[in-house]
């Protein structure tokens, strides 16, 4: 009986350990430095995007070389990857893979 308890406390501290080492190994802090010109966009596409139809997107600001930022997220789309960054002035926005700009760890 004893055995039984310490197994479900030990099994619920497991669990919880888990997911928090895996929450903290995705939130690693990546920065993006920009080497050239780029443009932080409103949403998570490129400008004129699709090519046949065009959505409408904005540029929010326009980065230079040395410009900083932090990755919030990523996704890889159907063409794309994208970057969801919060720039050192506190802009919020979009980085399309291929502008540019690297990641730093």
């Amino acid at each position: 009986m004893v055995s039984n308890i310490w197994r479900t406390i030990f099994n619920k501290w497991y669990v919880i350990f888990l997911f928090m080492s895996t929450f903290m190994a995705c939130n690693n802090n990546t920065t993006v430095l920009i080497e050239g010109p780029a443009n932080l966009l409103k949403n998570p596409y490129p400008l004129n995007y699709p090519s046949t139809n065009p959505q409408p997107n904005e540029v929010i600001s326009n980065l230079k070389a040395g410009d900083e930022g932090e990755v919030l997220d990523w996704s890889y789309e159907k063409d794309y990857k994208v970057y969801k960054v919060k720039m050192k002035d506190g802009k919020i926005g979009y980085l399309i893979h291929g502008d540019n700009f690297k990641e730093l760890k």
